[in-house]
């Protein structure tokens, strides 16, 4: 699911240049990635608006600050999305200290 999420961001930084502004931004990618839309809109995930995700090829060199998190995170620890595209399961404490995303 937040890989979807990933592919939605993705999508709209690589047509637009910037990271998507509100749910609105991502609907016209919701073909390719219905389940990380649903995701967003149903607030199960959380998106830090105005972040980008990397693109193809660049995930080795993009930064590691969290981008999106499943809604739970912060209070159970869960998984998060990384500006690199990446998913990674965190505790809330690793959570709380992890950079994010601008």
């Amino acid at each position: 699911m937040l890989l979807e999420v990933g592919g939605l961001i993705r999508s709209y930084s690589g047509e637009t240049g910037t990271g998507p502004k509100r749910v609105a931004d991502l609907a016209k990618y919701e073909h390719g990635y219905p389940l990380g839309l649903a995701a967003v809109r149903s607030g199960e995930v959380t998106v830090i608006w105005g972040a980008t995700v990397a693109g193809e090829g660049a995930a080795d060199t993009a930064p590691s600050h969290v981008v999106a998190y499943e809604s739970s995170t912060p209070t159970s620890g869960g998984w998060v999305l990384l500006q690199n595209g990446r998913a990674k399961e965190m505790t809330a404490d690793e959570f709380r200290a992890a950079p994010r995303a601008k």
